[in-house]
């Protein structure tokens, strides 16, 4: 069965050797040309820290964002699909990406190319996601299914009123072997603060094979500090076991799987 988990709600010389503090500037990314990009990616590449990209509604390649400080909002919330990985990293200290309103289906599509929706990696400074339904893609065969956000030694993540489920285990072809795992709504390690307010976290049902690959978690949390409030979080159902003389189901995830250097406050 899986697992479900409910939380309660001087002067103007010295000032021209100065200079004069950048401006924040609009860039406008939309995949009918109208626009200045019709990629979001371009986007990114020539954008500053403080800079806001606004994102029609259109189909769009995943992305990298490296070392900036930029929000990055749909102008209708949805319908900014982005096929493929959003991955944020090195982000210094003062550093802060926020996402509102995007629609990301984790695949091969674009620089990062692996089935997560979202990947954090190596930030000092913040992330934060509004409004954003971001889902894993089921994954290859040889491989585990991929969770729908992973994040790796960054500082600070926060997810307010986002969906994340986890990508499905993929089918195996062994009648005497057992089914991938499927992916978690949400994988964190490294240390940091993981913040889930008003979300849903949701694992993958595990794998097909001779004996059911596990459901994934809800939230997978190794270490640092875990803050859920107003969220739900739902284990994935065990896989189906095909062996026809012992062929068990796997079992299911768990709707919070805590590591021994990992803090929750529910």
């Amino acid at each position: 069965m899986s697992g479900s988990l409910r939380s309660l709600p001087g002067t103007l010389p010295l000032l021209a050797l100065l200079g004069s503090p950048a401006v924040a500037d609009v860039l406008v990314v939309a995949a009918d040309g109208s626009g200045d990009f019709l990629e979001v990616q371009n986007a990114v590449d020539a954008a500053v820290d403080g800079d806001t990209l606004l994102v029609h509604p259109g189909t769009y390649l995943g992305f990298d964002v490296p070392g900036r400080s930029i929000a990055i909002t749909s102008v209708t919330p949805g319908l900014a699909i982005i096929d493929g990985t959003v991955r944020v990293r090195d982000l210094a200290a003062d550093q802060t990406v926020t996402l509102s309103g995007l629609t990301v289906n984790g695949g091969l599509f674009g620089p990062v190319g692996l089935n997560w929706a979202l990947r954090l990696q190596d930030n000092a400074g913040s992330f934060v996601a509004q409004d954003c339904d971001f889902t894993a893609n089921p994954s290859s065969p040889t491989n585990f299914g991929f969770p729908a956000a992973s994040i790796t030694s960054s500082a600070s993540s926060a997810f307010i009123r986002c969906q994340l489920v986890g990508g499905q285990g993929p089918f195996g072809s062994s009648c005497c072997s057992t089914g991938a795992s499927g992916g978690s709504g949400v994988e964190a390690d490294g240390g940091g603060v993981l913040t889930l307010f008003e979300c849903t976290a949701t694992g993958a049902t595990g794998g097909l094979d001779g004996w059911g690959g596990p459901g994934g978690h809800g939230v997978t949390k190794v270490d640092g500090e875990l803050h859920v409030h107003g969220s739900d979080l739902t284990g994935g159902r065990g896989g189906q076991g095909t062996d026809f003389i012992f062929g068990p189901g796997g079992d299911g995830g768990h709707a919070l799987q805590l590591g021994a250097a990992a803090t929750a406050y529910l």
